[in-house]
């Protein structure tokens, strides 16, 4: 059976560079013949941060070629990444040519508050929609702890596959034996004020620590539809050790990181977007021998043994503590470092994720 990995993102964004693209080539490794339809790359959607402006007229062409391209597919096999507009394309198919799907969750897109107006119309259209969509899944992908246990309350066979890490383009970097700067690093998309804001965290804490330990550097590589606010913020920080570097193609992601020493991946709020995430960035920087520094909220609770392979922090005084330890003691820096390496290779390589995806595709559909 063909297997066709849907997703409205591209090659660009994580979900779909990994979750589609990354997925779809390890099981053709396996014998799968499989396929990746991108609405970002095969139809032109702009996924990402013009994606947030579409008015339904945008999205109803969208959807309509996607039904005429997936309608064709039969006796095909769709895993469909996240529920958005795509999604009614393959949806639509299944009903008609009942072509089977897999949902595959990997992230929160509907609002924060649900529930009911009036007990009888749901405040959240997209989170009512994303339940009617999983229960007619044949079966689910969870790709945080948090999600298994949604999914698990709306379709019977769900299983946990986390993002994980393509360990062919993040190889471990060799450790500095010099007397250079010890580089602290955020990487990603800012595209939501919560974003923000845990930047504006993640600066205080390290122009806290750059008082004591003036040797050190927070270099800032992203992009995003906030990105105008975040360089306005900077700039009233006014810190000479603080560097932003613009986003690039996220195949460079690995050069990069060649050059940084700690990772950084702070989140504020427990709520079902920052609960949902299965952490990309933190295992890049894992398969990169690269110890991190996570917030002690959602799925890094499950990744990140504190003070074994990483540290998890609870408030500005514990990320401070555990930055400082990290900048003072390199031994401890290095045998972190090692351990996470060692872990990610272990549990949340490409290659160890999708032998639990081909199992699964070869116990439902094989």
């Amino acid at each position: 059976m063909r297997v066709i990995f849907i997703t409205r993102e591209g090659y660009n964004q994580p979900g779909g560079r990994i979750r589609s693209y990354g997925f779809a080539r390890e099981l053709k490794k396996r014998g799968v013949d499989t396929e990746v339809f991108s609405f970002a790359d095969n139809l032109g959607a702009k996924a990402g941060d013009r994606e947030r402006n579409f008015a339904v007229r945008q999205k109803l062409p969208l959807i309509f070629k996607g039904i005429k391209h997936l309608f064709s597919k039969r006796n095909c096999l769709f895993v469909v990444n996240r529920f958005n507009y795509h999604s009614f394309s393959p949806w639509m198919c299944s009903l008609i040519n009942k072509n089977p799907y897999i949902f595959d969750m990997d992230d929160w897109e509907a609002r924060e508050d649900l529930g009911y107006y009036l007990g009888l119309l749901p405040k959240s259209k997209a989170e009512f929609l994303t339940r009617v969509f999983a229960k007619r899944s044949k079966l689910c992908i969870a790709a945080s702890s948090y999600l298994e246990g949604y999914l698990s309350k709306i379709n019977k066979k769900v299983y946990k596959i986390p993002t994980g890490v393509d360990l062919e383009a993040f190889k471990p970097k060799t450790f500095s034996k010099n007397n250079r700067k010890v580089i602290f690093s955020w990487h990603g998309l800012i595209n939501r004020k919560d974003t923000l804001e845990e930047l504006a965290f993640m600066m205080r804490c390290f122009l806290s620590v750059n008082k004591k330990f003036t040797s050190t550097e927070l270099w800032i590589k992203g992009s995003g539809i906030f990105i105008e606010d975040f360089l306005k913020l900077l700039a009233q920080l006014n810190s000479p050790n603080i560097k932003y570097i613009p986003w690039s193609s996220p195949d460079s992601i690995p050069s990069y990181l060649d050059s940084v020493d700690i990772g950084l991946f702070p989140l504020l709020k427990e709520n079902r977007f920052n609960l949902s995430r299965s952490p990309t960035k933190v295992f890049e920087y894992m398969a990169k021998n690269i110890p991190v520094i996570a917030s002690r909220i959602g799925e890094a609770e499950h990744i990140i043994r504190s003070g074994d392979n990483g540290f998890l922090a609870l408030n500005k005084d514990e990320f401070i503590f555990s930055m400082q330890t990290l900048i003072d003691k390199p031994g401890i820096r290095h045998a972190l470092a090692e351990k996470a390496y060692e872990y990610v290779k272990d549990n949340y390589s490409l290659d160890i994720l999708c032998q639990k995806f081909y199992r699964i595709f070869s116990e439902y559909f094989g």
